[in-house]
């Protein structure tokens, strides 16, 4: 089974939306109205959140049940069905893009240069791209990392961890369990690390500038060698900017 499928309504207690991420986000985009691209939307969440406060939100994730999902829950917004692979197929322009949860890993690393000049050719000079990933920098060389059990509520619990394969990727596995042990989620995806001096590098030469960096939204002091997570705050230059801040 796929890590994904049939799961929108436990990633809500997985992933939760939290007011910071929104509030992150508004701050980086602008005021609106503005046309935000939503790469990895999951359920929908933060499209509609964005949505309600008067944003043009265009929502993208591969799974068929999260697409489903978000549609039913947020009309106001625009859902597509699509690899991040295949974002050039989307009309723009957009004013901003965001990727928030570790979605952009799931892109390949041979793929990746490709997927962030298409989607420069859709963002203006100076518009935000803030997209957030863990920090793969505290987690180069390790065979393997256990996240710490994740409480769900009703008994339930999140399991996840990280295993290195021989080809330089990640497995990464995530189950959900009832009180009595019971499986009620277990599921595995491929993804592909990216430190972030390789992620600003990529980024540098599809031309986006780096603004700011953040262990998380709410602006915590990125530390390389911490296990957590990794907020990176890029702009649109007019051309390929390898300067960063």
């Amino acid at each position: 089974m796929s890590l994904y499928a049939r799961f929108p309504d436990l990633y809500r207690r997985v992933f939760p939306l939290r007011p910071v991420v929104v509030e992150r986000v508004v701050a980086a985009v602008g005021p609106p109205p503005r046309a935000i691209l939503d790469l990895g939307c999951g359920p929908g969440d933060l499209a509609g959140a964005l949505a309600a406060r008067g944003y043009h939100v265009t929502g993208v994730d591969l799974d068929a049940d999260m697409i489903a999902a978000a549609r039913r829950a947020y009309p106001t917004a625009v859902f597509h069905r699509r690899d991040l692979r295949e974002v050039g197929r989307l009309a723009g322009p957009f004013a901003a893009a965001v990727c928030v949860g570790n979605v952009l890993p799931h892109v390949p690393a041979a793929d990746l240069p490709a997927f962030l000049a298409d989607l420069a050719r859709l963002l203006p000079p100076g518009a935000a791209w803030l997209v957030q990933t863990v920090n793969w920098d505290a987690l180069a060389g390790s065979p393997s990392y256990t996240f710490p059990v994740k409480e769900l509520g009703d008994g339930r619990t999140c399991h996840r961890s990280y295993t290195r394969l021989p080809d330089g990727g990640v497995r990464f596995r995530l189950a959900v369990l009832a009180e009595d042990g019971a499986v009620l989620h277990d599921g595995a995806v491929t993804l592909h690390p990216c430190p972030s001096d390789e992620l600003d590098r990529c980024h540098a030469a599809a031309g986006f500038r780096r603004e700011a960096r953040w262990a998380d939204f709410a602006g915590s002091p990125f530390v390389p060698d911490r296990p957590g997570g990794c907020v990176t705050l890029y702009r649109r230059t007019g051309g390929g900017d390898s300067s960063s801040g």
